[in-house]
């Protein structure tokens, strides 16, 4: 191997490039940026700079910001434009191997410049979570955040998220988040706008370039992208980037689920689209939040040699519920002693089915013990769904309804059988806290969650049902084989060291520097730029 300082113009040339295969670029301008399916490129905000006044697009202003800039698309654009540079369009580069380029910001503030006179300056922590659909990226993310700051004094996190559901989680000291604007997905790899009325590719523009100009400004030390390698169809590239062109680049670091989907379709996905690639040319680090033994992520998705060297099994994300705020939940909702059985949809987009059956279910029992019930909804089940529930099971006096629930770990954990579906998230949380489980997983558009369930069934760790055996018979008969059993604990058959694995991360980033040389990869081949401790 052989590394050193490269100072060539051809690899000059190459920092700027840009990983978008087979995406045609576009440098479209527009006059008029707040018109019904205008393109977005020149509607950019970042920090104090608030874009539309729509709660679940905006970044709020400071005074000062606001008495500057009043309502002006162009003064806010000018404005972001001499704080961080002009940002140039994505250009075709035929010679390069990804296939384009992207200027370089044309000037960068000079790190610390965004923390007023005499403030010490901590870790910064940036987060970048899609969510497109549910609520497990987000309350992992949150999760993640509140262990890293909570363990290292003055350290400060950012979280880039698209879910409308971040304004009701609680984040801790330290933490705060730019909302990027809501996309949906209603298909495999297809999104549409959430709440704008605007097309999805001016959203994407808009999502991209939120995205590059609070990169930007927030200057990381260590940056955590979220199971997307390049973000929600490629809105990451232009940020990623622009951080591996830095000379003192953050630690980069790719945060990924133990199962992705079935191997077949990963494989194929990530060799047409030169995913393992992509990985290798920006990240330093691949943790996944899993264990082979449950799911081997190198072996079933094929990870080439050289990639699965960065590749480390940081095990589940450990979850701990407040003790206090547990006997609450159950003085709430089992205040006899009764059993207490949760049913939990996640974000609720897709769980109409499970919490109707299990409604039904419930509504058909006639034996069994005495069972308190919740049903959290999700603030993603249309809202008409939910009101014909409620008008139908509201009489019921062992029924709660809600929408969302903030304390849903107390909940999980005051629970004596949870039933859910099978996100990476909740199953997390169940196992961590050694709950009894019912879980039925979705199954389209990917298998991700039928294979992670199929696969602790079989470990003993809980009950699986597909979705076309979960009827309510079935799925209460399930239920109530699960409250007559004893209660086992799964601790010793998984570990949950994730939060401790990623504080321990985020210390040895902070205290070793990165820089970029150039080196060849095993095999011979050209060169590549790769970081490596100062």
């Amino acid at each position: 191997m052989k590394s050193g300082r490269n100072t060539s113009k051809d690899q000059a040339a190459d920092d700027a490039a840009v990983f978008v295969p087979g995406v045609q670029p576009s440098t479209e301008r527009v006059s008029n940026p707040t018109g019904k399916g205008a393109s977005m490129n020149n509607i950019i905000g970042v920090g104090a700079i608030s874009v539309f006044s729509h709660p679940h697009c905006a970044v709020k202003p400071t005074r000062e910001a606001a008495r500057g800039m009043q309502n002006s698309p162009v003064r806010r654009l000018r404005t972001l434009r001499e704080s961080i540079g002009e940002i140039h369009p994505v250009t075709p580069a035929p010679g390069h191997p990804f296939g384009y380029r992207t200027g370089a910001l044309a000037k960068a503030p000079q790190k610390g410049a965004a923390l007023s006179e005499g403030q010490a300056s901590p870790g910064r922590l940036l987060f970048y979570s899609h969510d497109t659909f549910g609520l497990g990226h987000i309350r992992r993310t949150q999760a993640i955040c509140q262990a890293v700051t909570g363990a290292l004094d003055n350290s400060a996190a950012l979280i880039l998220t698209g879910s409308s559901a971040v304004q009701g989680l609680k984040l801790p000291e330290g933490v705060d988040y730019v909302k990027l604007p809501s996309v949906t997905k209603v298909g495999n790899e297809v999104y549409e706008s959430k709440f704008l009325r605007v097309e999805f590719d001016a959203i994407r523009q808009l999502r991209e370039q939120l995205i590059l100009s609070s990169v930007a400004a927030f200057q990381p030390d260590v940056v955590f992208v979220d199971n997307v390698p390049l973000g929600m169809k490629k809105e990451l590239v232009p940020a990623l980037e622009h951080l591996r062109s830095l000379p003192n680049r953050p630690r980069m670091i790719l945060t990924l689920r133990d199962i992705l989907d079935e191997p077949e379709r990963i494989v194929k996905q990530w060799t047409e689209n030169r995913v393992y690639e992509a990985i290798d040319r920006y990240y330093d680090e691949v943790v996944i939040y899993g264990l082979p033994e449950v799911f081997d992520f190198v072996k079933e998705y094929q990870i080439p040699a050289y990639l699965a060297r960065k590749i480390s099994y940081a095990g589940y994300i450990d979850r701990v519920a407040d003790p206090e705020k547990t006997a609450e939940m159950r003085r709430r909702y089992a205040p006899k002693g009764e059993k207490f059985v949760l049913c939990t949809v996640g974000g609720g987009g897709d769980g109409q089915e499970l919490v109707e059956n299990y409604l039904v279910g419930l509504d058909a029992r006639r034996t069994g013990d005495a069972v308190r019930n919740v049903v959290v909804f999700g603030p993603d089940m249309p809202e008409a769904v939910r009101g014909a529930m409620r008008k139908r099971y509201g009489h019921r006096r062992d029924l709660v309804m809600m929408d969302f629930c903030p304390e849903m770990t107390a909940c999980i954990a005051a629970a004596d059988v949870v039933v859910s579906m099978g996100g990476y998230n909740t199953v997390s949380e169940i196992l961590a806290l050694k709950k009894q489980a019912v879980l039925v997983p979705r199954v389209a558009p990917r298998l991700e969650q039928w294979i992670r369930c199929h696969r602790l069934d079989q470990m003993g760790l809980a009950r699986c049902l597909h979705p076309d055996d979960a009827t309510p018979q079935n799925l209460w008969q399930a239920i109530d084989g699960m409250l007559g059993a004893r209660p086992e604990s799964r601790r010793d058959t998984v570990t949950f060291d994730g939060l401790r694995f990623v504080i321990d991360l985020v210390r040895g980033a902070l205290a070793t520097p990165v820089t970029l040389t150039t080196c060849r990869r095993p095999g011979g081949g050209g060169g590549a730029l790769v970081a490596v401790p100062a």
